[in-house]
């Protein structure tokens, strides 16, 4: 890694390991290969984990409650809207 990886991407505090001490963004390339851009993508929208019971449950108990957290900045424990709206697109099909 050069020196400019050695700031995080969202809150541009130094970086000593692989996550971020203050904002828990990881640690990636400014300029990433073709083949880091897919798999990125590919985890992102296809990966499975603990956030989607807890959004979904959120999105049909609490409807403002995602779109509050998201515009105050609270993003990390919510999936991403994108992944939401594919998940929610291929049940409904």
């Amino acid at each position: 890694m050069d020196s400019a990886d050695s700031t995080c991407l969202n809150c541009a505090a130094p970086l000593v390991g692989e996550y971020c001490a203050q904002c828990g963004q990881r640690r990636t390339s400014r300029n990433p290969t073709f083949r880091e851009f897919i798999a990125e993508s590919f985890s992102e929208l296809f990966e499975w984990d603990g956030k989607i019971p807890a959004t979904l449950r959120a999105l049909l108990a609490h409807p403002g409650l995602l779109t509050e957290d998201f515009v105050a900045g609270r993003r990390a424990r919510w999936m991403p809207p994108l992944r939401v709206y594919l998940i929610c697109s291929v049940a409904y099909f």
